[in-house]
């Protein structure tokens, strides 16, 4: 698939490089959805299905939404399939001030969406193995190594930091990619290794759809990322 950036779509518009309505994957004038809009429909639409939407950071969040609501671009949601979100892990989670996620939040208004890929990183997937308070006294004691000790999170935890349950809701879903950073430095820290959450959560969304009838490709992808 090709991929359109839509941090690039971004900064060229707040550049002042282009219209919000004229985005550059877009192989014609938009004009062309109200003169002609079967040709849109019909041709525009579905070459746009072809492209695979990498959202990077919240404020593509929010551009994305922009985009995808634009009058001048009618019916452009339904016709984004794939979503890829390689920094997905800085959604900083759910709690009583926040309660969704807006990574999320932004494809389930894709009712054709049938491609998600999701990016996590160990030191997400993990917390300290000891309390607040034991941790400092750890430090003050000069006992470092062991106040550096990390546990890997329950997938429960997993889950409902990121609000991922909401995905059995994406009835067009068909593939799902948890692709992780696995970290040296956090592997080091860790007691249990990290990216066994991974397969946590690769069971926990193959179970799911599963109970709900739903075929979906649910695949863990682990890159190595050496000490730094």
């Amino acid at each position: 698939m090709s991929v359109v950036d839509i941090t690039k779509e971004r900064e060229r518009v707040e550049s002042g490089s282009g219209p919000l309505h004229q985005p550059s994957f877009l192989q014609c004038n938009s004009s062309v959805a109200m003169s002609n809009p079967t040709y849109w429909k019909n041709v525009v639409l579905p070459e746009i299905a072809k492209f695979t939407f990498v959202i990077k950071c919240l404020p593509d969040c929010y551009f994305f939404r922009q985009l995808r609501t634009c009058p001048n671009l009618p019916f452009l949601h339904t016709a984004v399939t794939s979503v890829n979100q390689p920094d997905f892990y800085h959604f900083s989670g759910m709690r009583e001030t926040r309660t969704y996620n807006p990574y999320i939040d932004e494809m389930k208004e894709l009712p054709n969406l049938s491609n998600v890929s999701l990016g996590f990183h160990t030191a997400a997937l993990t917390e300290s193995l000891w309390s607040e308070k034991y941790r400092l006294q750890l430090e003050e004691d000069g006992e470092m190594e062991k106040s550096k000790q990390l546990r890997v999170l329950s997938v429960r935890s997993i889950v409902e930091f990121y609000d991922l349950q909401i995905l059995f809701t994406f009835e067009a879903l068909k593939t799902l990619n948890l692709n992780c950073i696995d970290s040296e430095q956090v592997g080091y820290w860790s007691a249990v290794k990290p990216t066994e959450a991974m397969d946590g959560l690769k069971q926990f969304f193959d179970e799911g759809f599963r109970a709900r009838g739903k075929t979906v490709q649910v695949a863990v992808n682990v890159t190595w990322v050496p000490w730094t």
